[in-house]
Order: C-alpha cells, then structure tokens, then sequence
C-alpha cells in the first residue's frame, strides 16, 4: 500500500510539474509577443470551442510583430523553461545526495527538460520548405523564419538546431557533475 501511496504522490508531482511547465512556457510566448508589439496578446489555461480546443494557449497575431519580434515569440517558451531546468539542476546537484529536495528537482528538470526535446522533434520533422505561414509549432516557425525571411537552407538551418541542442544537453551535463562533485554525500546508513 505504502508503494501505491508513493507511484501516485510521484504522478501528482510530475503532472503538477509537466502542468506549470506548460503554463510557464504558453506565458513566456504570451510575454513575449506584447513585448514585441501585440498588445492583444493573451494567455488561456484551456479554451474549448467549435473546431477543437487546446490547454496552454497563447494567442498573438504575428503580422503585429517585426521579423525579430516573432522570432523572439517562436523560442521564448523553450527558453523559459529551459533557464528553468538549469537553475533546478545547478540547485538540485548543490543538494545532499540522496535526499528527497534534490530528487525532486531532478524529477522536475527531467519533466521540464521533455520540452526541448518536444520542440526538437517537432523542429526536425516539419516541412518548413513548404510551409506557407507560421503553424504556431515553435521551432518549426523558428526554422520557417528564417529560411523564408532570410533565405536560409532548411536543411543546414535543421542541422544547426539539432546541433545547438546537443550544445545544450553538454551544457547541462557538465554543469550537473560540476555542480554535483560538491554536494555532500548521502547520510551514513
């Protein structure tokens, strides 16, 4: 029973987890867009309607926004939640090994970072050459920006993102064991 109690306190937690990192980075877009000119831009925790619905929206009119403006739109939610995974692993590898604060930090990085991952795969899967406007997909319409308004291939534009992705992942890593050699060990058993 005790097991049970936990499997469903973890799922909460992951779900709470996977819940504020969708809000935090519909929000970061939202923030982002008004920043750059759409004073209509708006946020929604679900919107429900004829032709579907959604959870996490953001909702901005890219033709508000210079070229830059909507670029900036396009990964403000990633890098919002990504500046969130890195202090939670900078905070969490300082933390005693084996406790339950930096378990939970780690989890939540470990949630949060499925966003970079997300976009990655939605990224490399488009069909960007083809594509005819923004399709509110955020590396898709990263990639779409910059190969129709500055003429850049898709392919190395692709092979540069999948690139600064794993930049990143390293960038992670080598802050985790960095951060992690000086935390104190786990209590004597």
């Amino acid at each position: 029973m005790k097991r049970l109690g936990l499997a469903a306190s973890v799922l909460v937690f992951v779900v709470g987890v996977l819940l504020a990192g969708l809000t935090l980075h519909e929000l970061a877009h939202t923030v982002a867009a008004r920043l750059g000119g759409d004073s209509s831009a708006h946020y929604s925790l679900y919107r429900w309607g004829e032709g579907g619905g959604c959870v996490g929206c953001n909702w901005y009119d890219p033709d508000h926004l210079s070229f830059f403006g909507n670029l900036v739109v396009t990964v403000a939610g990633v890098v919002a939640t990504q500046s969130v995974v890195l202090a939670l692993i900078v905070w969490g590898a300082a933390l005693r090994r084996g406790g339950l604060p930096r378990r939970l930090a780690l989890v939540a990085a470990g949630c949060l970072f499925l966003d970079l991952l997300l976009q990655l795969a939605q990224g490399l899967l488009a069909h960007v050459g083809s594509q005819g406007r923004m399709t509110r997909v955020d590396f898709a319409d990263t990639l779409f920006l910059l190969h129709h308004q500055l003429g850049l291939g898709v392919g190395v534009l692709k092979a540069g993102m999948l690139v600064t992705g794993v930049l990143y992942v390293v960038v992670l890593a080598v802050v985790f064991r960095k951060r992690a050699r000086g935390s104190p060990p786990t209590a004597a058993t």
